[in-house]
């Protein structure tokens, strides 16, 4: 069964070859259908549902059966033998099996294509990554052991040796198995590392150094100590050479693989542009026959009932047929002959008389036999990635007693787990309480509070106004015994103490400090002092109950500032959840990052293969030499590859890709097709609009340039949908 893009890359190929049938079965509903065209109805309803192998088989054997020695056509020629409605059903049968083996033609090619890629990109990703080389040499280490013992033991035998321990040291082997130069390995490497066979890497290291020699003139040339450092760094090299050997080939290996699978995809590709290249004759060729057919049923019928003109429609038909089948036979057989010559041989050539014995070798003998030998390549040359056994027998082996081990710990430490996690619920518990809900509580109380009870943070109001108050009872009190003042002047020192002036007092003091010690036993040293004193704490008073009324304005503030660190730490704890668990927004969405990443690098093949073939054509055009008296705009029209299927149609100035080029071009677009119908949801506007686009970059009709506007579109489209960057140029946010 083709894919899902080969099906709508052929959709109009059999939309034109049902034309012709669609109106002969309106015609015909009265008609007795005899035997044969009920078979023949039969095959072409099972062809319209599918176009596997069994039936295109069976398809061919009917037609075989209903002429065994002629063309469909050329029995039109014998009065009786075929009707009108007989002869319509198997021309429509012919053009139904050329376009599915058209189809799987193409299929075949673009399997082969993709298959190739991907192991490509596999074996690409196993060389990018020191560790997952080492995971493959783990993994393929028993296959490569048993190919050096098999070979040891082949060589042993060849020498009339005995397996014996003598003959298994470095020395022995070495001798056994010579290296013939560094582009030349010894045949024990080679049997660890087949690619060698075939492709010999320069040697920057020697599997077998040589040890230091322990002659007596190297001796008595060098002291003991430095003899002992001489051969302990040999040692060392030694050891080095063992370990970073196996490694260096190993991604050698990996990196030659790749390089045969692109080879064989560039190849299939090439092929592949060809047939896509075929399917406008093809197209032009079904047009061509209903055209010639009429476009009524009537017409046909007049046509096909005039003995001369019927026969020789029929046969430039069939020869129609007869010669693309040729052509869709000679592209399939020649392609991989390049690649692996050595495999099988050539595709066998029988003769075909007939278009239906094209179509019967075609089907049974050189699409089978192009499969094979593809299937034979790649097995021959190892290019396919190990098997899931080879691949999993490291996890199969090491991972049980892994498990075991380590549910073995946590039993053990089931007490000591225990306590951890009760110490962790508490933790987590109190840094909730303390840290979070309660300075919340707190946030929320200072809002909702409008505190009118007068009670200060530092001091409060009626302690400052207490001592304040002390602080005027003093100061009369001192005023009205010493210095005499009247009610008028008590009452004026009063207001100048609200302020803060106590200068009466102070003046007091200075008299009295002029005999301190006198004053201070009879006189009122003592009690300015003190006066002072409370006149400082006053101030005091005052300062804090200003610090009180501005810790109070920034209360809220201050409550914030304090949960804040509690808050940042839960949000970007949860944040990094979310992460890990891969439920963030749009995370799993449309396939994962992989997957967008791997459309991501196919977009971009695609504007690169376009963007290059279009300057390739632009160097053709400079080279191009012009004509006296021509116009240059019309130099493209005097030899440049022209679209070979303009038929004078006005696309004379699109020039033709070639088909290396557009082989990789529809095996891109495969890619994308298949990325939408599997990951984009079904029914949605994202997926609709994603496959028009896909449409519109198949479209044969479209050259470099429009499919170049066609690439803007949809990096512009759904670069920001897929996370490519806000532009669709954004190479930062896709991995390495």
């Amino acid at each position: 069964m083709p894919s899902s893009f080969v099906e709508h890359y052929c959709a109009p190929l059999k939309h034109s070859s049902l034309n012709l049938r669609s109106a002969l079965l309106i015609n015909s509903e009265n008609q007795d259908a005899t035997i044969a065209k009920q078979r023949l109805q039969k095959v072409l309803t099972s062809l319209d549902k599918s176009r596997s192998q069994q039936i295109i088989r069976e398809a061919v054997q009917l037609l075989q059966e209903l002429n065994p020695e002629q063309e469909v056509a050329d029995l039109t020629t014998l009065e009786g033998t075929k009707d009108i409605e007989q002869e319509a059903l198997e021309l429509t049968l012919l053009n139904q099996l050329v376009v599915g083996l058209y189809a799987e033609s193409l299929d075949m090619f673009l399997q082969q294509s993709v298959q190739a890629e991907k192991e490509a990109q596999w074996w690409d990703n196993v060389a990018r990554s020191n560790f997952r080389i080492w995971l493959y040499l783990l993994q393929t280490f028993p296959l490569r052991a048993w190919n050096v013992s098999y070979t040891i033991s082949r060589g042993l035998q060849a020498n009339n040796l005995s397996l014996s321990p003598s003959h298994l040291t470095p020395r022995s082997l070495s001798n056994l198995f010579p290296s013939r130069g560094l582009l030349h390995p010894s045949a024990l490497i080679t049997s660890a590392f087949p690619h060698l066979h075939h492709n010999p890497q320069f040697l920057p290291l020697i599997f077998f150094p040589s040890l230091p020699s322990h002659s007596e003139e190297l001796v008595n040339f060098k002291s003991g100590l430095h003899f002992a450092l001489e051969s302990l760094k040999n040692t060392l090299n030694s050891i080095c050479y063992t370990l970073i050997l196996p490694y260096h080939y190993t991604r050698q290996e990996c990196l030659s693989k790749k390089k045969e699978l692109e080879s064989i995809r560039d190849n299939r590709a090439c092929t592949l542009g060809k047939l896509a290249q075929m399917r406008q004759t093809l197209q032009r060729g079904l047009e061509k026959q209903e055209k010639e057919r009429g476009t009524s049923m009537k017409r046909f019928i007049s046509t096909l009932q005039l003995g001369k003109e019927k026969e020789k429609q029929g046969r430039d038909e069939s020869a129609l047929m007869k010669k693309f089948i040729s052509e869709l036979d000679e592209v399939v057989s020649a392609s991989g002959v390049d690649v692996d010559t050595d495999v099988v041989s050539s595709s066998p050539k029988p003769p075909s008389s007939s278009v239906i014995a094209a179509l019967s070798t075609f089907s049974s003998s050189t699409l089978q036999f192009h499969l094979t030998r593809h299937n034979v390549l790649l097995r021959t040359h190892q290019l396919l990635r190990p098997s899931r056994y080879v691949r999993l027998w490291p996890q199969a082996l090491f991972g049980p007693p892994l498990i075991y081990y380590a549910l073995t710990s946590i039993y053990q430490s089931r007490k000591s787990l225990q306590e951890f996690a009760l110490d962790t619920k508490q933790v987590v518990k109190g840094f909730l309480v303390d840290w979070l809900i309660e300075p919340l509580k707190g946030v929320i109380d200072t809002v909702r509070s409008k505190d009118d009870s007068g009670v200060g943070v530092i001091v409060s109001p009626e302690g400052v106004a207490a001592d304040y108050q002390s602080l005027e009872r003093m100061s009369l009190a001192l005023a009205k015994e010493k210095l005499h003042y009247g009610s008028e002047q008590l009452e004026e020192l009063s207001q100048r103490i609200k302020v803060g002036d106590l200068t009466p007092i102070l003046k007091l003091y200075e008299e009295d400090i002029r005999s301190p010690l006198r004053n201070a036993l009879r006189g009122t040293l003592v009690r300015t002092v003190l006066i002072q004193v409370q006149k400082a704490k006053v101030d005091i008073d005052q300062a804090l109950a200003g610090i009180d009324r501005l810790l109070k304005s920034q209360e809220l503030t201050f409550a914030f500032v304090g949960v804040a660190p509690a808050i940042v730490v839960v949000y970007s704890l949860g944040s990094y959840l979310r992460s890990l668990l891969g439920s963030g927004r749009g995370a799993g969405r449309y396939g994962g990052k992989q997957q967008r990443e791997r459309i991501f690098f196919v977009m971009r093949r695609i504007e690169r293969l376009l963007v290059s073939d279009r300057s390739r054509s632009r160097s053709r055009l400079s080279l191009l030499p012009i004509k006296p008296n021509t116009n240059p705009n019309q130099a493209s029209a005097q030899g440049v590859n022209l679209n070979a299927n303009n038929n004078n149609t006005g696309t004379n100035n699109k020039l033709e890709l070639t088909s290396l080029t557009a082989g990789l071009l529809l095996l891109s677009i495969s890619q994308l097709r298949t990325f939408a119908e599997t990951y984009l949801p079904a029914g949605s506007r994202i997926r609709e609009g994603f496959l028009e686009d896909v449409d519109d970059l198949q479209d044969p009709e479209f050259d470099a340039n429009e499919r170049l506007r066609v690439v803007e579109r949809m990096w512009r489209s759904w670069g920001g949908v897929f996370g490519w960057g806000g532009r669709g140029r954004g190479y930062g946010v896709i991995g390495s």
